[in-house]
């Protein structure tokens, strides 16, 4: 069965691919990092376009927004970045009426989106792990568009090759290359070294090893502790639960249900999202 195959692959038990369930500490009860009210987008194609999405993280806090493959998740990302165009609804962070028109903006502010296709989106696969780690720093480090600092470029990414432990630990090494998971984690040194204050995670875990998958689960808790705020987009009930405060469910582009994660059961999150009922806005966290 699946636990003995993660055993005999991993030596591990199947229960240890998650951290420990639990809220996660909030920093700042007094104020939400990050405030959506009212977000509405327009149709993108065959996306699902949000409609009057609202909700808030806190500084430490993972706020999980569970929702099925075509429920509006990846589209409420991108709407966070300026990507998707948004029609309606305001956008706070730390207390501060934003508005952010496109992935520039956001960078500017510390928001950082991780995409779900990490290959497509998230990474230039004939550079360099070091190349793609400085790109959202490149105009600090160009003269003419050429990069005039190397040395500061191999440092920056040796330091988050160390820290993530990425493998091969070769900062010339191409991403194309790399593993599923090591890629995800050259991702994730890119928006920490853009001095991001919100990380949005989409389906972090997508398509990499099991080995993979608990490294990058123990990374998002951690950098939650560390004071950053987290948004895990994900379709895994079972991972919002275990890596998240506070979970809240996305129906159709529409929050139906907002749930302290200690307090909700697996069972009543699959009901919703399979639209057989409707759960309570919460509060935010106590």
């Amino acid at each position: 069965d699946p636990s003995e195959v993660v055993k005999y692959m991993l030596g591990r038990e199947l229960e240890q691919f998650h951290p420990p369930k639990g809220t996660t500490k909030v920093v700042d009860r007094a104020r939400p990092r990050l405030r959506v009210v009212g977000l509405t987008t327009a149709p993108e194609g065959r996306g699902t376009a949000l409609r009057d999405v609202s909700l808030e993280v806190y500084p430490g806090e993972v706020l999980g927004v569970v929702g099925l493959l075509g429920f509006g998740k990846t589209e409420l990302g991108k709407a966070l970045i300026g990507m998707n165009r948004v029609v309606k609804g305001e956008v706070y962070l730390d207390g501060v009426r934003v508005r952010i028109r496109s992935p520039a903006d956001a960078l500017k502010m510390g928001v950082f989106y991780i995409p779900e296709d990490r290959r497509r989106e998230g990474l230039v696969e004939v550079m360099s792990i070091a190349e793609n780690v400085v790109l959202p720093k490149v105009r600090e480090l160009s003269l003419l568009g050429l990069v005039r600092l190397p040395s500061r470029e191999v440092s920056a990414a040796r330091k988050w090759i160390g820290f993530l432990r990425i493998v091969p630990p070769r900062p010339s090494f191409k991403v194309v290359y790399l593993s599923g998971g090591n890629q995800q984690k050259v991702v994730i040194a890119k928006a920490l070294e853009a001095r991001t204050r919100v990380l949005i995670f989409d389906e972090p875990t997508f398509g990499i090893d099991v080995g993979a998958k608990v490294e990058i689960r123990r990374l998002i808790k951690s950098l939650a502790e560390e004071g950053y705020s987290v948004i895990l987009l994900t379709s895994d009930v079972d991972e919002a639960l275990a890596l998240s405060g506070r979970v809240a469910v996305l129906v159709g582009g529409r929050i139906v249900g907002v749930f302290q994660a200690s307090e909700v059961s697996r069972d009543l999150l699959v009901e919703l999202l399979g639209g057989r009922g409707r759960g309570p806005q919460a509060t935010p966290p106590a």
